[in-house]
C-alpha cells in the first residue's frame, strides 16, 4: 500500500510498461536532485524515489515531487 511505501521511505512517481520511458523518468528525477531508481520485481517497472528512514522525511519528498509537477502513485 501507499502507506507501507511511504514507511519504507520510497514515494513512487510512475509505472511504466516500457524500459527507455522508465529510465528517462528516473534520469530526469535524479537530474533535479531527487533519488530514483527503478523496481522491476512486479508486472510494470516501477520508478520510485527515495529510500528514506523514516516517514516524515518521505512524505516531503512525495510534497516536493508534487510541487515539482510530478505524479506520485497513491495505492490504496
Amino acid at each position: 500500500t501507499y502507506h507501507t511505501l511511504l514507511c519504507e521511505g520510497f514515494v513512487p512517481t510512475g509505472l511504466l510498461r516500457n524500459w527507455n520511458y522508465a529510465q528517462r523518468l528516473m534520469e530526469e528525477l535524479q537530474g533535479r536532485g531527487f533519488p530514483a531508481f527503478l523496481d522491476d520485481s512486479g508486472p510494470f517497472i516501477s520508478v520510485q524515489a527515495g529510500g528514506y528512514d523514516n516517514l516524515e522525511e518521505a512524505v516531503r519528498l512525495e510534497q516536493n515531487l508534487r510541487k515539482a509537477g510530478y505524479d506520485t502513485l497513491i495505492i490504496s
